[in-house]
């Protein structure tokens, strides 16, 4: 028996198994609204890696001047309380800064908080990491007075 292309002979011809243009565009939509979340996703992922980019500068530059205030104050160099800031060089069009605020403690001794800031811009906000240890001031005596 010959099939008709109108399909006259054939008796699944109003039965068909293929997709109506309606389930078509529904798929189509949903596929659509998938890869804007997978896309968004892989965006806010990337915004977020060029956001941490910039902290391991800043925890190395920390370390680096905490181990300076360290070492003034073991050699016995100008170590005081109080609080005393400036910048780094500049490192990828970015700019550090840093702060140091120096408070006695209430303790016996000459025991102070020595507090360590790091500061910088990244795109428009403004970052900051900080730090503190305490420190026993070589040149101080318990007074809080400088020794002669």
């Amino acid at each position: 028996m010959m099939i008709s292309p109108t399909g006259k002979n054939n008796p699944n011809f109003g039965n068909s198994h293929g997709f109506t243009l309606i389930e078509l565009m529904a798929a189509v939509v949903i596929l659509s609204f998938g890869l804007v979340l997978v896309l968004r996703s892989f965006v806010t992922a990337v915004d977020a890696v060029k956001r941490l980019e910039s902290i391991p500068p800043a925890v190395h530059l920390l370390e680096e001047k905490m181990e300076e205030i360290k070492n003034d104050n073991r050699e016995q160099k100008n170590v005081s309380a109080g609080e005393s800031a400036g910048e780094f060089p500049a490192w990828k069009n970015e700019t550090y800064a840093w702060k140091l605020n120096m408070n006695p403690t209430p303790s016996e001794g000459n025991l102070s908080e020595a507090q360590m800031t790091i500061t910088w811009k990244q795109g428009t906000s403004q970052r900051t990491l900080s730090a503190f240890t305490y420190l026993e001031l070589q040149n101080q005596t318990p007074e809080g007075n400088p020794t002669s």
